[in-house]
């Protein structure tokens, strides 16, 4: 048995794989690439679209997999037709400002999305326990372990040097600052420039270095270059203070969302991801300032849910679009697409397939003279071809020639016997390969390099990572073509990447909808959460709108709306999907099905405030954001969907989708 090659169990070669579920669907069809390589037939699926083939997904696509919702049953966000709209509908016009953080002023577009924590403050919920910025084995950063710096600070402050003043550089030194440092200057004030107030000058500061011309001008002064050149506090000592008491007042300099599983975490087991899923994944910390009880004033690194209210809906910027993410896109080079891939050998040739033209059988004409050229193993099919080359090395039963009634044709070592077709039903048979379970599988996300393709099955070798160099195996497998995707990919093209469910021919396809720049939010439970660029203005337009609700008189009453889960990674996904028959989780869409993964669905906090609830049934409409999931478990599950917003139908119960959850 092959190393890279994984075994199955009795138990699991007894069960079809857990993706397998319902009727089995036709495998696509391949052709004949570069060298032989076998291609996928692609579906017509629009410009930059690319239709995945997803015959293995029966048996998951009514789930959400999300924190909270169990089994859904997926339904369009179009209004029933017998919903009877208002005259006139109050709707946001969707051209309008932003209003938010950031964005086009004039088309209400956020072509940048600036953080909206700057300059604002946060109370402390609970003794906050300080936390210092590390590195695990993946390079991903961990917030694990209590702070115990000895060092200086020098604190940012509000004030700022004005922007061209001139100073001289006094000396240099290094703060230190939530485990990491930063290098500040202590510059003394000489003149500001006309219109600034002159109280600055002569007074010595502490600000960043980068505040501060590395060059000095031919008076040896320096200049400050920046319109947020802050003042520093003078340098205070870090003794290994281990938390910030509950109540105390502090502003958020910086913020760190993990937001995806370490390449080489994703081939370990289920309990190496639960660890990490469940201590790490999108998680959010916070580079906090605050003046303790002395009037010392410090930094340092917290959790998120450690400040009152958490940090819900709080804008943490956007998540540029990386640098692709797929290896290469050889011919030949496919990677593992769902769950588990069966590897077979080759079995026993079989002739139980007819030849047909149209919807009818291919016969012999009864009488026809043929030769046989060979026979099957078991003797029972011959190929033959006529005498009169109306046939030619076409198979056939052997009990539909008269063997005893041979006719020679030649002379000596070159004469050919001929047999005479016997029915009128002589029934040409197709040989046809046929292929046994090995015993061994591979599974999503594996490389395999493929070679050649015989009667719908392809040929693949797994390949390996030594170093920098990729490997194939020496043992080769064939394989259904269903399970593979094209090219080598570390991440199912990459932290960006939206996936959606079209149904091309009625069968359901994983669609891969191209890469989409993400807004990052704060979400609930101290969570850092995604939304898509197009979803975000709509998104915190309503959450603005509730936290401003009035009640009864105009009292103020206000709705605190929060992201309970949001975009999902195609790797996110598999973590639910994986788990899915576990203690605590819930029903989930294969990888590449899910609504989430299209980046413009979000679970809400209705299920745990029906207040919540209530203001979104009423006003979610205006924001073109829907419930899109017949199941009363999946109320939480909201979706953006430009122009399916109308006063009344906040729900599309009672239609049908090609979508999943």
């Amino acid at each position: 048995m092959s190393p890279e090659l994984q075994p199955r169990t009795a138990a699991e070669n007894s069960h079809a794989s857990p993706e397998q579920g319902g009727s089995q669907m036709s495998p696509p069809q391949f052709k004949l690439g570069a060298a032989g390589a076998p291609v996928q037939a692609k579906a017509e699926a629009g410009p930059g679209m690319v239709a995945i083939p997803s015959n293995l997904q029966a048996s998951h696509d009514t789930g959400c997999g999300c924190d909270n919702c169990g089994p859904a049953q997926m339904m369009v966000a179009a209004a029933p037709e017998t919903a009877q709209a208002p005259a006139m509908q109050l709707k946001p016009d969707p051209a309008a400002p932003i209003q938010m953080a950031g964005g086009d002023k004039e088309t209400g577009t956020p072509e940048t999305v600036t953080p909206s924590y700057t300059g604002k403050d946060y109370t402390i919920s609970k003794n906050a326990k300080l936390l210092t910025q590390g590195a695990d084995s993946n390079g991903i950063p961990e917030f694990n372990a209590l702070q115990a710096e000895i060092g200086k600070t020098y604190a940012v402050t509000k004030a700022v040097i004005p922007n061209g003043s001139k100073v001289k550089l006094v000396s240099t030194a290094t703060s230190t600052e939530g485990g990491k440092t930063k290098e500040v200057a202590e510059v003394t004030v000489v003149s500001v420039p006309k219109g600034q107030s002159e109280t600055h000058v002569g007074q010595t500061y502490w600000t960043t270095r980068t505040n501060v011309s590395e060059a000095a001008d031919a008076d040896g002064n320096s200049s400050i270059v920046s319109t947020t050149a802050n003042i520093r506090s003078a340098p205070t000592a870090i003794m290994g203070v281990e938390s910030i008491p509950s109540g105390t007042k502090v502003q958020v300099t910086t913020t760190r969302g993990i937001s995806e599983f370490p390449t080489d975490l994703r081939g370990q087991n289920n309990e190496a991801r639960n660890n990490y899923h469940s201590q790490r994944y999108m998680r959010l910390y916070l580079n906090v300032t605050w003046t303790d009880t002395k009037g010392v004033a410090r930094s340092g690194w917290i959790s998120a849910d450690d400040v009152t209210g958490g940090f819900a809906n709080e804008v943490l910027g956007t998540q540029p679009i990386p640098a692709g993410n797929v290896i290469d896109s050889a011919p030949n080079h496919k990677m593992i697409g769902t769950a588990k891939a069966s590897l077979l050998t080759l079995g026993d040739l079989s002739y139980d397939k007819y030849k047909y033209v149209g919807k009818n059988k291919v016969a012999i004409a009864n009488g026809t003279m043929v030769q046989i050229l060979k026979k099957s193993s078991d003797g029972k099919f011959v190929q033959v071809s006529s005498e009169d080359n109306s046939v030619a090395g076409e198979w056939t039963s052997i009990g539909n020639l008269t063997m005893s009634k041979p006719k020679k044709v030649g002379e000596g070592e070159t004469a050919i016997n001929f047999y005479p077709i016997n029915n009128d039903q002589a029934y040409v048979r197709i040989e046809s390969q046929g292929f046994k379970d090995s015993g061994n599988s591979l599974v999503r996300g594996d490389f395999v390099e493929t070679y050649a393709s015989k009667d719908g099955k392809v040929e693949v070798a797994k390949v390996t990572k030594t170093g920098d160099k990729y490997e194939p195996a020496k043992e080769k497998y064939w394989m259904d073509p269903a399970h593979l995707t094209d090219g080598w990919s570390t991440d199912m093209y990459g932290t960006n990447a939206a996936w959606g469910v079209v149904v091309i021919g009625g069968v359901k396809m994983a669609q891969y909808r191209g890469q989409k720049e993400f807004v990052n939010l704060g979400g609930s439970g101290g969570k850092m959460k995604q939304v898509s660029l197009e979803a975000y203005p709509n998104l915190m337009k309503m959450v603005s709108a509730a936290k401003s609700n009035t009640g009864t008189g105009g009292k103020a009453d206000p709705i605190g709306i929060e992201i309970n889960s949001c975009f999902r990674t195609y790797f996110s996904q598999k973590y639910f999907d994986d788990n899915e028959n576990k203690a605590g989780f819930n029903s989930a869409a294969s990888p590449g099905t899910s609504d989430h993964q299209d980046s413009n669905a979000f679970d809400l906090n209705n299920l745990q405030d029906a207040n919540v609830y209530t203001w979104l049934k009423n006003n979610a409409w205006k924001y073109d954001i829907v419930q899109n999931v017949q199941a009363s478990n999946e109320r939480h599950h909201w979706a953006y969907l430009p122009g399916k917003g109308k006063e009344g139908v906040y729900t599309t119960w009672g239609t049908k989708s090609n979508q999943s959850w």
